[in-house]
């Protein structure tokens, strides 16, 4: 028997920090996600500029793939492998190595969906469908309070403001790690606070998941596929997150499994 783990978390072993003298300075990355993850990466495990120490020789970054989707955090002490999770999760987005002279480089990537299949009983290439839905940690508005103290401490909504009644679900945020930077003006601040409610509102999303039985040797792990559950009656955009192959008496069967780590989009 051989247990192991995959190559991404050798991340595991690198915290995202920044010392000037004994200081921590709080990570703070905007604009575009790709560049954002690829600098935690570098300056954390491949090029650190204040100890030499921290970097993996094995490690380097591969060439950008352009992906143009934008956020905003602070962050400091994380794990790099628990903040590109999370990051990427938010946007969708991969993180992989890849081997190439003897490196392992960086990359990140975006699969863009797989028009060329569609899966629905309609159809007749779907089979064994199992369908499933928690709403245990899911939040659609979260109350983010960051600087400040009582009353004068600064406290915004962020997420599905609008919904109400039975639907709206509330979380607690304490974001008092946030602090104003210089220049920063109040309105700054609390745009701010409600894309860090945003992003954590991105880790308590309802958990839906799918899977079914296919025949069909053109799917990979990875790939995003529409699919028509005929449980809810609607289109479905989602990602294969896992493939299994399994082989009796000459035949082969693969069980194509969609649903998280994304929450599944409804196709227009």
């Amino acid at each position: 028997i051989a247990i192991g783990r995959f190559i991404k978390s050798i991340l595991d072993r690198r915290l995202i920090y920044n010392l000037t003298g004994n200081t921590n300075t709080a990570t703070i990355l905007r604009g575009n996600v790709e560049s954002a993850v690829r600098a935690v990466v570098k300056d954390n495990a491949i090029s650190c500029a204040f100890d030499s120490r921290r970097n993996i020789p094995l490690l380097a970054l591969g060439a950008a793939a352009g992906i143009a989707d934008k956020f905003t955090a602070q962050t400091s002490d994380d794990k790099i492998s628990e903040y590109c999770s999370v990051i990427c999760g938010a946007v969708d987005m991969g993180y992989r190595f890849r081997k190439a002279d003897k490196k392992l480089l960086f990359e990140c990537y975006k699969p863009e969906l797989n028009t060329a299949v569609r899966y629905a009983a309609k159809f007749g290439n779907v089979g064994n469908e199992r369908y499933s839905e928690s709403e245990n940690t899911y939040a659609n508005v979260a109350i983010v309070a960051g600087a400040g103290d009582g009353e004068t401490r600064v406290t915004v909504a962020a997420g599905d403001v609008s919904a109400y009644g039975k639907d709206r679900r509330e979380i607690y945020i304490d974001a008092r790690h946030e602090q104003p930077e210089e220049n920063e003006t109040d309105a700054e601040y609390r745009a701010r606070l409600v894309r860090y409610g945003e992003k954590t509102l991105s880790e308590h999303y309802r958990i839906k998941n799918i899977s079914f039985e296919i025949d069909d040797a053109g799917v990979k792990l990875g790939d995003l596929v529409p699919v028509a559950s005929s449980v809810t009656g609607e289109w479905y955009t989602a990602r294969v997150t896992s493939v299994t192959v399994k082989s009796q008496k000459n035949t082969f069967k693969r069980t194509v499994s969609i649903g998280t780590p994304i929450p599944l989009t409804k196709r227009s």
